[in-house]
């Protein structure tokens, strides 16, 4: 296994206050650009959720502006689907929302029916981990933004690689706490990485062995 430390580079810290998601009344979050540009979902408060800020979001969407159109993506521990619908937005076939907690998965069936999206998703509730634990259809992209600090990383990286859930050349983007560490093996190559505030994430190209 390679090790990965906290990735060197650093952006500026976003601007204005931490969406609180388990504030009473819950939250709501802004879809940046494509189709869907401008429009706000709201989602219900749930312990622990932390969508994925704008900043963040937009320098991904950035990276993957090449990557996205027509893109199968599977959005594991989905949360308020940020990230998911984010995709869809802008140019994603189709995406795959794994949640597991009940208040959540209510949002995103919510927030799926608002934007009319419903033919371009699916939407799992599940323990995300076991689903990932056995064979699926492979992914050209999939997000993994679990709870940081709970190690959940790594286990989803090993399923993801035992079940073949990414195509060959398919991205893995990553989100956890500024002071987490993870390791990857031989067949992750870094594209590109960033912290911003007390967040690190990258974008990972998966080539399988032969």
């Amino acid at each position: 296994m390679k090790h990965t430390p906290g990735y060197p580079q650093r952006s500026r810290q976003q601007k204005g206050p931490p969406v609180n998601a388990s504030a009473k009344g819950g939250g709501k979050l802004r879809i940046i650009a494509g189709k869907y540009k401008s429009r706000r979902l709201s989602f219900n408060a749930v312990e622990g959720l932390r969508p994925t800020a704008d900043a963040i979001r937009e320098t991904l969407f950035n990276w993957l502006a090449q990557d996205i159109h027509q893109a199968k993506c599977l959005d594991v521990f989905a949360g308020s689907g940020a990230l998911g619908f984010e995709a869809l937005s802008r140019g994603a076939a189709h995406c795959t929302f794994l949640e597991k907690r009940d208040k959540a998965v209510q949002s995103l069936q919510q927030n799926a029916v608002l934007l009319e999206c419903r033919q371009q998703l699916t939407l799992i509730h599940t323990d995300s981990l076991k689903w990932l634990n056995q064979p699926q259809t492979a992914f050209d992209l999939i997000f993994l933004d679990p709870p940081f600090g709970m190690g959940f990383i790594e286990q989803a990286i090993d399923c993801i690689e035992q079940n073949a859930l990414l195509l060959p050349d398919g991205m893995l983007y990553l989100e956890m706490g500024r002071q987490e560490k993870v390791s990857l093996s031989e067949h992750w190559q870094p594209i590109k990485s960033k912290t911003a505030g007390q967040v690190t994430f990258g974008l990972f190209v998966y080539s399988p062995s032969p």
